[in-house]
């Protein structure tokens, strides 16, 4: 069985380069972003599934079950009328 190390924490992220932080962050090239309730979405490496070594997720959210590989950034999301804008769990 691999081992994966595991760890939490905050990370800031700035507005204007949003994209190249997730992707920073992450370590992937191209993102998702996974809507898992009202007010929370996971941010996602597109290619996770596809990296060998990732750890791969198994989750269940209601009747919802999805694989997320890969390092996951949690972030609060709102609705602003014009669409979703995520925001830091900190600020909720």
């Amino acid at each position: 069985m691999d081992s994966h190390e595991f760890s939490q924490g905050f990370v800031e992220v700035s507005q204007e380069h949003a994209l190249h932080d997730y992707n920073s962050i992450i370590g992937s090239r191209m993102i998702d972003i996974v809507s898992i309730s009202d007010d929370i979405a996971v941010i996602v490496d597109d290619e996770g599934l596809l990296v060998s070594d990732n750890p791969i997720f198994e989750v269940q959210f209601g009747q919802v079950e999805m694989q997320l590989a890969g390092t996951l950034l949690f972030a609060s999301q709102t609705d602003t009328g014009e669409g979703l804008e995520l925001i830091s769990i900190r600020n909720t």
